[in-house]
């Protein structure tokens, strides 16, 4: 499957979400090679906004990548605490 087909499940304008059963071990290297590709081509910050909406995946996937990119990027992360369940 393409980086877009393993990243649509947490974000669905990629594409269907329906085409492969959720791996999340696939989720997590999608996530990772994504964010190592924007680092190489010159991004030296990851910005993530309302993060209270964020599923159980997409959280599990974004702390697995933070230690093993490289070279590490700055994170911004924003949410709304009046807004988490």
């Amino acid at each position: 499957p393409t980086l877009a087909a393993e990243l649509a499940p947490i974000l669905p304008e990629l594409g269907s979400t329906a085409a492969a059963p959720h791996d999340d071990g696939r989720l997590r290297h999608a996530v990772r090679t994504a964010l190592q590709a924007a680092l190489a081509a010159g991004a030296e910050a990851v910005v993530f906004d309302d993060l209270q909406f964020a599923d159980a995946a997409s959280a599990t996937a974004l702390l697995a990548a933070l230690p093993e990119l490289t070279p590490a990027p700055r994170w911004l992360l924003a949410m709304r605490p009046h807004e988490c369940a």
